[in-house]
């Protein structure tokens, strides 16, 4: 399953990836379980792709997009959509 997070630019992506990464490595037992995944238009394309792709069965997927990415991203395995503003 799968969480889309929307925030404001590619830069805050990144920021939150690295706070939810270092949340991550606090937690040995998520290290297998958990990607974190960058969505946004300054990504090179093979990166954007790997967004896409389906998830392994055990594997809990979290992408941090821009809001850009809002109308183009549909999968059946996303369950949460996050919406983050400030």
């Amino acid at each position: 399953c799968g969480i889309l997070c929307f925030l404001p630019s590619g830069e805050d992506c990144d920021e939150a990836i690295r706070m939810a990464q270092d949340l991550v490595d606090r937690e040995p037992r998520l290290l297998s379980h958990v990607t974190l995944l960058p969505l946004h238009g300054s990504l090179p394309y093979h990166l954007q792709a790997l967004a896409f792709k389906s998830p392994k069965r055990s594997e809990r997927r979290i992408i941090f997009c821009t809001n850009i990415a809002e109308t183009s991203v549909s999968q059946s395995w996303i369950i949460v959509i996050q919406r983050c503003q400030y």
